[in-house]
């Protein structure tokens, strides 16, 4: 869609996830307007004279996914590392494969991911991308409809390369503009894989330039000790301690966190990213998912790389989570790849929820047979959770990118 071109989306269902109003809706209508939705609800309460009608008979509507946390640079990895192998040596065996990849071969990578990521319906995807790969994400975000919220990856242990790492990283930020970046942050990768000068570099940055950031926080049970004054055991307390702990930061993983570590979490506002597949394939403890909730973290979902998951599938992350954790409802499941994530980027209302005034990013499912008809918010959701495959049909910013 184009200018201010308007088109009535007609569903059997929607779950809109806003929290100002019914979650569910049957014989559901979608009024979109240029890049936004402009009206939500029965199908017999929105009058659009002249506007174009698409009908989407036996599908659900719902938010665009929202991928939470991804490595795009490694899609080209998929199978080509051990499941189950120990932290240490998955880590020297992905530095290896990196060492054979060219620059031009991450770019490749970070399309292929980015076009399976919209394919299983995710319209906004969270990518730390990596300074190897001069940020490829940066270079491919035009050729991609799939809204992208960068975070350059800054990583080093030499105190002498600290300059230059964050020098790179600054040209890369100023890079990442466009339509396709919907924010652009800092990834520092870990307390572990930082010198201490880097550690310095990084507090300065934010401090004189506040940003977004997404960092690897106690991700496994045996991470390696690789620099004589950090044990990555007491990441969070190190973190804290320097100020870098606030609503504007995603701590990824968190899968080993002592009470104190959801304490100061839930005290500084921080959000988690849990990776659901790339928890199995790592065989980690069980996610202190009930622990989090039960502090008021708020949890958001990913799928890491692809070096260490199967595909970029947001409900198939959803449904994993579930398995692992059935305390949580599938509204909630929904809730951690839509409204948490839009919540942390300050796009409550506009992203991840079907409302007027919120983007037009909108995907649909097949309602599924058992479910048709009124039922209630829960059973709805797991209709949608339930659905395996590709996404049949996908909106993102108004324009429809994919349909069957």
């Amino acid at each position: 869609m184009s200018g201010s071109r308007s088109l009535l989306i007609r569903a059997e269902r929607a779950v809109t996830l806003d929290e100002g109003a019914s979650c569910v809706m049957d014989d559901a209508a979608v009024l979109v307007e240029g890049d936004m939705i402009r009206a939500v609800g029965h199908a017999d309460e929105i009058k659009a004279p002249g506007t174009d009608v698409l009908r989407l008979d036996g599908m659900t509507l719902l938010p665009g996914l929202i991928n939470a946390h991804c490595h795009l640079d490694y899609t080209s990895l998929r199978g080509a590392l051990p499941a189950g192998a120990p932290f240490l040596m998955w880590m020297l065996l992905i530095i290896t494969a990196k060492r054979r990849m060219r620059v031009g071969d991450y770019g490749a990578s970070a399309r292929a991911g980015l076009d399976e990521a919209l394919r299983f319906g995710t319209t906004t995807l969270f990518d730390v991308s990596c300074e190897a790969g001069r940020y490829a994400v940066t270079r491919v975000a035009s050729e991609t409809p799939v809204r992208i919220a960068f975070f350059g990856e800054v990583l080093g242990l030499n105190p002498l390369t600290a300059g230059r790492r964050m020098r790179r990283f600054r040209r890369a930020f100023d890079a990442a503009v466009g339509d396709s970046f919907i924010a652009r942050g800092m990834s520092p990768h870990a307390v572990y894989t930082l010198s201490r000068r880097l550690l310095r570099l990084v507090e300065r940055e934010l401090k004189s330039r506040p940003m977004p950031m997404s960092v690897h926080v106690l991700e496994s049970s045996d991470e390696p000790r690789l620099r004589p004054w950090c044990d990555p055991k007491d990441a969070v307390r190190i973190l804290d301690g320097r100020g870098l702990l606030s609503e504007s930061v995603l701590a990824v993983h968190v899968n080993y966190p002592s009470d104190d570590d959801v304490a100061v979490l839930a005290r500084r506002g921080v959000s988690v990213v849990h990776c659901p597949g790339s928890h199995r394939f790592f065989g980690h403890a069980p996610f202190p998912a009930e622990r989090l909730r039960e502090a008021g973290v708020p949890i958001c979902l990913g799928t890491d790389s692809l070096a260490s998951n199967e595909r970029l599938d947001m409900l198939r992350e959803m449904r994993l989570f579930l398995d692992a954790h059935p305390a949580f409802s599938n509204e909630e499941a929904l809730r951690t790849a839509t409204t948490a994530p839009a919540r942390f980027l300050g796009l409550d209302g506009r992203l991840g929820v079907l409302k007027a005034g919120a983007l037009a990013d909108v995907v649909a499912v097949p309602t599924g047979g058992a479910s048709t008809g009124p039922c209630g918010v829960e059973e709805a959701c797991a209709s949608v959770v339930r659905h395996e495959g590709e996404m049949p049909w996908v909106m993102i910013g108004g324009r429809i990118v994919r349909h069957g």
